[in-house]
């Protein structure tokens, strides 16, 4: 079993703390000892994984815990957000980037950014993630969930649709809840949604990695998540997402005006055929 330590992050601390292979950042309250009980899951795994998550003000040295570092190490950080979301799964950039500055500073070789409810926090999906970034030189692994044909329809019709059109990437979850960063790409992505205009919106990695001509990757992720909309109408809910991609789109508009065509990119896992991207096969968008 892995042995799992608990440790008040502070400046000093992460500057003197050993390096990780591999940070996971949870980018929201999550159940400790849910977080425990799957970090005891990583055992003989060959890599040092830190997992990060904020908390509230004043707990986070009640969640420390002394003692011989294990396999895992859980840092809890007193993470300051903006201002609180009507809908809790859609991550706040200040949040992203605090869990990104982590990362750095531990000097990670990759940073597995999760949903907070935990639907991804397996070995098997942190792996998948993590994995290309890894092993086969990707700076950015985007997930690709078993979904429904009538699952995620705003996401089909509008954000993956805008996604591929203007940036010419065939990214099919733009806004995903989980994804992975390689340490290449992680001072860009935290820099960029580190300014005040982005911490106003929503994050779009995909469309950060294509600013910056980093390689993109999917992978199919085990995991289903549930998105609670109660109290939300249609049009509110567009505004929670739609207004922010508008937004995004208008501050690239010098990038995507000179894209003509979009690219397949690498997609693995999930018993479906990988396929390398190339660079070469495009297709026009209408």
């Amino acid at each position: 079993m892995a042995k799992v330590e608990d440790a008040q992050a502070t400046a000093a601390e992460s500057q003197s703390a050993p390096q990780a292979d591999l940070v996971v950042g949870l980018p929201g309250l999550v159940d400790v000892a849910h977080v425990r009980s799957v970090a005891a899951q990583w055992s003989d795994v060959g890599r040092r994984i830190t997992v990060v998550h904020p908390c509230v003000p004043g707990m986070s040295e009640a969640l420390e815990k002394l003692g011989e570092t294990g396999d895992v190490r859980l840092i809890a950080k007193e993470i300051a957000a903006v201002a609180t979301s009507s809908a809790p799964w859609l991550g706040q950039p200040p949040v992203y980037a605090a869990l990104l500055g982590e990362a750095e500073s531990l000097g990670a070789k990759a940073c597995v950014i999760l949903n907070p409810d935990l639907a991804a926090f397996t070995p098997a999906a942190v792996d998948a993630l993590a994995r290309p970034l890894l092993e086969s030189g990707c700076d950015l692994t985007m997930p690709l969930y078993h979904a429904g044909r009538f699952d995620g329809l705003l996401n089909q019709a509008i954000l993956a649709p805008v996604t591929r059109a203007l940036y010419g990437k065939r990214v099919r979850y733009p806004l995903a809840q989980d994804f992975a960063v390689s340490a290449a790409f992680l001072p860009g992505l935290r820099q960029s949604i580190s300014t005040a205009a982005a911490a106003q919106g929503l994050l779009w990695p995909a469309t950060e990695a294509v600013v910056r001509d980093k390689k993109v990757c999917q992978v199919y992720l085990p995991a289903h998540h549930e998105y609670s909309t109660s109290g939300m109408d249609l049009p509110t809910l567009l505004q929670l997402i739609v207004a922010p991609l508008f937004a995004d789109v208008d501050r690239h508009a010098s990038l995507w005006q000179r894209i003509r065509s979009s690219h397949s990119i690498t997609e693995a896992g999930g018993g479906e055929s990988a396929e390398m991207e190339t660079g070469t096969e495009t297709s026009p968008d209408p």
